[in-house]
């Protein structure tokens, strides 16, 4: 790496002018410039790798970046320009993503041409030239140059530079995805920097973002939100997998908030490792705490409190922290009330007592000690403390779930006799509004089948029974009222008769049941 900026920009004006006047047939890249409105073609060149300087603040490792630089603690964090700086960067590049760049490949041919300012600094393909580094330490044989464009730019600011690394690695069809965590960190510092116009010079705050050892976690209020600053930030990011327009980018500000609220919440402030793989349930979380502010949703039951809701948050960080699977998650609080647990106030309760007897006379605390001056130690020992937790808590929690959810499951399941049987009794009011379908035989007879099967189902127990006698007897009792006086004489001696006959089993069952 050079030793400034100024030399290497000395140096790759050299390179620039020797394969100029070379000549010959020069590759060329069209690309935006200076924004998204402009096209320019370039011309790549190929320069030394020792020329290049790393971007420290690439999008895909600053997670990594700001939990190791708050960590190290040095008003200066790390200097790419450095032996040992270089080395930082290009761990966290090479443990950043899945190496969809084969390494082998490079060994061969660049395919991807890269973008880099007059002065070096690596604006696209810093995980390139990270593995081209390596390739070419352990075999010098190989490819010592990288294969690029030159913007005609220099001396940038921080926010400069991940204009541009934003415009060419998201604006288009990006070659390999950043973390989820590094796209909202990203999206959080383009928004501050946009909403406090930070393109001057003097502007105190620019430092304050772009400096990793400042906490600006609590610097946007998601409710009055700049947006000048939400379409700025949506025309260059905003189709970019769950980022959608400008509400998308709202909803990524937002739930960057519950994510600092979550590491702070588990007394890991600014360690954003512990983020990874939990993007959907952080969008999931931030949509409940949103929807069940208040208890302002019919989705959550209805006695839901100020005390609920802070269970909620407290508890599903618990359940974020153990990597409980997605689909569980989405139990606790999903979309439909019969389904989730949320919406049941027994099935609520049981959770709820569950988790806190979980952490009764357990603690929570991670044991995450970042204060090694070594970005690998860092790195494993977040991992350990984390492998730590989920070993000692995801079975409880897991099972603490599906204790709750059976109760929301016995509900439903009680809910069904009574929509069929609702379903059913409509229906045959239906009847009523034709009546001359009653008179119909096949009409009758399937209503005669109907009582059939009513009957046989309230007999299924003595409660049941007694209930459709009471029920019949009601009924009997206002037809009888209705006709006493048209019937004859024979007929009113057989309903006596059929009264005796009901008041001496009434008195039997009440003989035997309650005077035993």
């Amino acid at each position: 790496m050079p030793e400034n900026l100024k030399i290497a920009q000395d140096a790759i004006k050299k390179e620039v002018e020797k394969q100029d006047k070379v000549g010959g047939q020069l590759l060329t890249k069209e690309l935006q410039f200076p924004d998204s409105q402009n096209y320019k073609i370039f011309k790549v060149y190929d320069i030394p790798l020792s020329l290049l300087t790393f971007n420290k603040y690439n999008g895909r490792i600053a997670s990594d970046m700001l939990t190791y630089e708050r960590a190290l603690g040095t008003e200066e964090g790390v200097n790419p320009n450095t032996a040992e700086g270089e080395r930082i960067i290009r761990n966290m590049l090479l443990a950043s993503t899945d190496d969809k760049i084969s390494q082998e490949t490079l060994k061969i041919k660049q395919k991807e041409i890269a973008i880099i300012t007059e002065d070096g600094v690596i604006i696209d393909g810093n995980k390139r030239t990270c593995l081209l580094k390596e390739n070419y330490e352990k075999d010098p044989s190989l490819i010592n140059t990288l294969r690029t464009v030159i913007l005609p730019v220099s001396n940038l600011k921080p926010e400069e530079i991940e204009s541009y690394e934003t415009l060419y690695q998201i604006g288009g069809e990006p070659k390999e995805d950043y973390k989820p965590i590094n796209t909202y960190l990203k999206i959080r510092r383009m928004y501050l920097a946009k909403a406090q116009n930070l393109n001057t010079e003097t502007n105190a705050v620019a430092a304050q973002i772009f400096d990793q050892q400042q906490d600006v976690s609590n610097t946007i209020d998601t409710e009055n939100l700049d947006d000048n600053a939400i379409r700025y930030i949506a025309k260059k990011y905003g189709h970019y997998k769950t980022i959608k327009g400008e509400s998308g980018v709202k909803k990524a500000l937002r739930v960057m908030n519950v994510m600092e609220s979550y590491l702070r919440a588990i007394q890991c402030p600014n360690t954003y490792r512990l983020l990874y793989d939990r993007e959907e349930q952080f969008r999931g979380l931030e949509d409940w705490l949103r929807k069940y502010k208040n208890a302002s949703s019919e989705q959550c039951f209805s006695e839901f409190s100020d005390l609920d809701y802070d269970n909620l948050k407290n508890l599903a960080y618990d359940y974020i922290l153990a990597k409980t699977t997605n689909q569980d998650f989405r139990n606790i609080g999903g979309r439909k009330k019969r389904n989730h647990i949320i919406g049941n106030k027994k099935a609520w309760d049981k959770l709820v007592n569950g988790w806190h007897d979980i952490f009764e006379n357990e603690s929570r605390d991670l044991k995450v000690d970042i204060s090694f001056q070594n970005q690998k130690n860092i790195v494993e020992n977040i991992i350990e403390a984390e492998k730590t937790f989920i070993a000692k808590f995801k079975s409880k929690l897991d099972d603490n779930i599906t204790n709750a959810l059976e109760e929301v499951k016995r509900d439903q399941r009680s809910a069904i006799p009574r929509t069929l049987v609702q379903g059913s009794i409509d229906n045959i009011k239906a009847l009523f509004d034709n009546p001359g379908a009653l008179h119909n035989p096949e009409v009758q007879t399937l209503v005669s089948n109907l009582i059939d099967v009513a009957e046989s189902i309230v007999t299924l127990n003595s409660l049941g029974s007694l209930r459709q006698v009471e029920h019949t007897l009601n009924k009997s009792f206002k037809l009888i009222g209705e006709d006493i006086d048209k019937m004859s004489d024979i007929d009113k001696e057989e309903v006596q008769n059929i009264v005796k006959n009901i008041q001496k089993v009434a008195f039997k069952i009440e003989k035997k049941r309650f005077n035993e």
